[in-house]
C-alpha cells in the first residue's frame, strides 16, 4: 500500500479482529468497549492499522455492517478466508483524526494510561498501568507506589475529573487503610 505508519500517539486502539466470516475474506471486528457504534462505523474510519509482529500494517475498510455486539468488515486487501484468518486476534488502531470530536468532560479510556490517580482527599493512589473492558464498563488497573494493583471502574460515579494536561485522574474512592488481623483459633 506504500503508506507510512503514523506515530502511535496519533492512533487509538478500537478493538480486535476476530475470526473470518464466510469464504470471501470478511471478518469479525470486536470493539474494545463492547458497543457496536460509539465511535462510528468502521466504514467511516477508512484506513486502519493492525499491530503485527513486524510492525503496523495499513488496511482499508471497504464494507462494514453491524452484527449485534460486533461488526463484520470487508477489507480492500483481504479477499479470502485464509487471508482474513491471518488477522485474527490482531489489534485494530485508527487515526484519532477520523474519530468524532469529544464533548466536554469526555475522554478516551486509552488516554488514562500513565495518569496519576488521586482520590477526593488528594491522596495518591498510584498510576494507571492499563485498562480493559469487563463486559459492563471500562476498568483501569492502578498500581500503587508499593506495587499493589487496584481495579478502578471508569464510570461517572467514580471518575470526578480527567486532566490530560496535568496527567491526573481524580476519583471518588474509599481507601481501606484497615489491616485485617489474622484470626486466632480458640
Amino acid at each position: 500500500m506504500g503508506v507510512t505508519a503514523p506515530p502511535l500517539t496519533a492512533l487509538l486502539a478500537m478493538g480486535t479482529f476476530g475470526r473470518p466470516h464466510g469464504v470471501r475474506g470478511e471478518l469479525t471486528f470486536w470493539p474494545d468497549d463492547g458497543h457496536p457504534t460509539p465511535a462510528g462505523s468502521p466504514l467511516g474510519w477508512g484506513l486502519v492499522w493492525v499491530e503485527t509482529a513486524t510492525g503496523l500494517r495499513p488496511l482499508r475498510v471497504d464494507k462494514a455492517r453491524s452484527a449485534g455486539d460486533h461488526w463484520l468488515v470487508t477489507l480492500a486487501e483481504i479477499g479470502t478466508r485464509e487471508a482474513a484468518a491471518q488477522l485474527t486476534k490482531l489489534r485494530v488502531l485508527v487515526p484519532r483524526s477520523v474519530l468524532p470530536p469529544l464533548a466536554e468532560g469526555e475522554f478516551y479510556v486509552a488516554d488514562t494510561v500513565g495518569l496519576e490517580v488521586r482520590d477526593q482527599d488528594d491522596r495518591n493512589l498510584g498510576h494507571v498501568v492499563s485498562t480493559f473492558w469487563n463486559g459492563a464498563q471500562d476498568v483501569a488497573i492502578v498500581k500503587s507506589q508499593n506495587g499493589e494493583e487496584t481495579l478502578l471502574p471508569l464510570v461517572d460515579a467514580v471518575v470526578q475529573r480527567v486532566d490530560l494536561v496535568k496527567k491526573l485522574l481524580t476519583v471518588l474512592w474509599e481507601v481501606d487503610e484497615s489491616v485485617d488481623e489474622p484470626e486466632t483459633g480458640s
